[in-house]
């Protein structure tokens, strides 16, 4: 059998000691001091094939967990790695995030939406502040002066709308991904 499959017998009696289903399930019969193992090839290959299978799904739901815990984002590919490989592929993406963050090319997020908060409240601002700078003594017609008014808050609100709802889905996002 373990020719048949190509590994050592050792293995494949491993593989046996591991999974007493095979013997009370009708794949094998041990045999010992002289008396002969009685394996069907076709079941005990099945039974050890979903075996390893359950093994491995097992294997990717914790690592799953473990990505999710740590907030890492690893390709669904990786889900059956060990959890050594699955380390070392955190590892690895870590210390990649890191020297990309030294180049400067990456931005800590909470940092960015800081940012743009400010940014926004500015630009709000300096559109609304527009018609004083242009206007300061107040000698444009009074309809000419709501006209510019009006347009001006339309403009400053389109742009704090804009700006508003990106940060919101980032937050939220950055919500999601620490709960997820």
């Amino acid at each position: 059998m373990a020719e048949l499959i190509g590994t050592q017998w050792s293995t494949l009696r491993d593989w046996i000691d591991a999974a007493p289903e095979l013997e009370g399930k009708g794949a094998l019969i041990r045999g010992g001091n002289g008396v002969l193992w009685q394996i069907k090839p076709l079941r005990t290959i099945d039974m050890l094939i979903k075996r390893f299978e359950k093994s491995v799904e097992q294997q990717a739901a914790r690592n799953r967990k473990v990505r999710q815990a740590t907030g890492i984002n690893l390709p669904d590919a990786e889900d059956a790695a060990s959890f050594a490989e699955t380390k070392q592929m955190v590892d690895m993406t870590l210390a990649i995030v890191a020297a990309r963050e030294k180049q400067g090319e990456f931005a800590p997020r909470r940092e960015v939406l800081t940012f743009l908060e400010g940014y926004n409240a500015s630009v709000t601002a300096a559109i609304l502040g527009v018609r004083t700078r242009a206007d300061p003594n107040g000698n444009l017609p009074p309809h000419v002066r709501a006209q510019v008014d009006d347009y001006l808050r339309s403009v400053a609100t389109q742009v704090h709308a804009q700006a508003a709802k990106y940060i919101e889905e980032q937050r939220a996002r950055l919500q999601q991904e620490r709960v997820g």
